[in-house]
């Protein structure tokens, strides 16, 4: 690489940079950029910490890949409803879901979006990426800490959502609120069309039963609730901690 090379490089990460911490200073809460080369284990350490941490002092952390569209997002879905407002029963909502999916016939009948081990976030992987005309890639994202001890908030105080056939902000919710409740789920990664739950351990048979159908509905997609699908599903999630889905 040679000396012109560089500068550019500098100069296109500058203002990803610049474009990105405007969009997070946007949404007005406290973050930490997280550049460079921050493996899976040490970004699985400091997003446990904080989730220890939040719980005690009343806030709750995400992580936010970068998207040189979040501005874009943010203003999509502001108005969707205020964190404050009162969540709809999420077992309705999956339900509904449910319903809406089988009624338009789409195909991937409990097709698993459970596909990334603890090991990391592939989403940050994915998603986190700012390429250069020279360089391979740089890595950014950012962790932030969001004003709310109820991790279901998070799709809102963002918010997140509504595109495609991802659930809306205030489904989104609701369906989190309900996992949350039956697992200890929480939505840790939000990356654009994508998101990535974690789970603090490995969910046990008659669990994994229950969630096939309601990732389905998360996922919006079709189940048919046969025994091929649900032991499908079983058998491709069990020992996952980390649950991926996208709405590309």
């Amino acid at each position: 690489m040679n000396l012109f090379d560089d500068i550019y490089n500098k100069r296109a990460i500058k203002k990803a940079q610049d474009g990105f911490t405007a969009a997070l200073d946007a949404l007005g809460y406290p973050y930490r950029l997280l550049e460079g080369g921050m493996d899976d284990g040490g970004i699985m350490a400091l997003y446990a910490r904080e989730l220890e941490k939040g719980a005690s002092e009343g806030y709750f952390p995400v992580l936010l890949p970068y998207e040189p569209r979040l501005f874009e997002l943010i203003e999509q879905n502001r108005a969707q409803g205020e964190p404050s407002e009162a969540i709809l029963g999420g077992a309705a909502v999956f339900a509904k879901r449910l319903e809406e999916c089988a009624l338009s016939k789409r195909d991937n009948c409990g097709e698993n979006p459970s596909e990334h081990p603890i090991k990391g976030f592939s989403a940050l992987d994915r998603f986190a990426l700012l390429f250069t005309e020279y360089t391979n890639s740089f890595r950014m994202s950012a962790l932030m800490l969001l004003p709310t001890a109820k991790p279901w908030e998070a799709a809102l105080f963002l918010p997140f959502g509504g595109r495609n056939e991802c659930p809306a902000p205030r489904e989104m919710a609701a369906m989190l609120k309900k996992w949350h409740e039956s697992f200890g789920a929480v939505p840790a990664v939000f990356a654009g069309d994508a998101l990535e739950i974690f789970i603090p351990r490995p969910l046990d048979e008659t669990e994994l039963r229950e969630a096939a159908g309601e990732t389905a509905a998360f996922a919006g997609r079709a189940y048919d609730g046969s025994a091929e699908a649900l032991s499908r599903f079983v058998k491709e999630t069990r020992n996952k901690c980390v649950w991926h889905f996208t709405w590309g």
